[in-house]
Parts: structure tokens; sequence; C-alpha cells
């Protein structure tokens, strides 16, 4: 499945700070390795997954966690999911304000595809649809062009 791959994480993340891969790789690999990583066809070592963690300044067990699932991050999921299919709202809205701070970075990569499920039935439930589609393209698929 493309979503759990290192690489994709890695992707998005040099996206986000609008770099591109020859920024991103720069002093810490080639740019044809840093290629390799990110479109899954080599799994990068311990060291150069810290270096790209600083480098795009996210905390490093985000990137040398993924398969750790956490205790703490799976309770808030549950409650997540619990409030979702109450069809609350105000409820989902006021999860989703106190605790965002807290699925911003999910080492898990199985949490965070929960997470993505979770979060693209909140849009539905919310009727907000363009983000549920746009959301699912992105995070779920890999993939938005709006």
């Amino acid at each position: 499945m493309k979503i759990l791959r290192i690489g994709n994480r890695i992707k998005r993340q040099r996206e986000f700070k609008g770099l591109t891969q020859k920024e991103a790789s720069r002093g810490i690999t080639s740019v044809s390795h840093f290629s390799n990583i990110e479109n899954g066809r080599f799994q990068p070592s311990a060291d150069i997954l810290r270096l790209l963690a600083k480098r795009l300044e996210v905390p490093v067990e985000y990137f040398l966690d993924i398969h750790i699932e956490d205790i703490d991050t799976e309770k808030t999921l549950d409650e997540y999911e619990y409030i979702i299919n109450s069809k609350d709202v105000k409820k989902i809205e006021e999860f989703e304000s106190k605790r965002s701070d807290d699925l911003i970075y999910i080492p898990s990569i199985v949490q965070e595809f929960r997470f993505n499920l979770l979060k693209y039935l909140s849009f539905l439930e919310q009727d907000r649809f363009n983000e549920a589609i746009c959301h699912y393209k992105k995070e779920i698929s890999g993939v938005c062009r709006l």
C-alpha cells in the first residue's frame, strides 16, 4: 500500500515546507538517492532520517518510530472515533479544536492512517464534502489536485 511508505511521509513534509528535492537533500544525500527514498525504491538509514527530520523541522520520532504504536495516541483516536460516531457536529468541532495539536505528528504510520480515515469521516459528518474528497485524495490515496 503506497500510503505506508516512509518516502510518502518525507515527500509530504518536504512539499509542505516548500522545498525542492535538491534543497531538502543538500548536504545529506544526493538528489537521485533522495528521489529514490521518496519513491520507495530505497529505505533510508537512521542517520539520513535524523538529518531529514531536522531539515524538515519534524520530531525525529516521526521518521524513526513509524512502526511503534503509542497507547496515548490510540486512546485519542478511540475518543475521536466515538465522537464522530455520535454524529454530534458540535462535539466533533470541539474535539478537533482541542486535540488537533496532539495529532499533528503521529509517529506510527498505522495510527496516522487511522487518523486520516477518521478525519475523512469527520468531514463527511459535517457535510464538508469537498474537503472530504481532497483529504481522501491527498492523505489516503496520496494525490490532490484542486
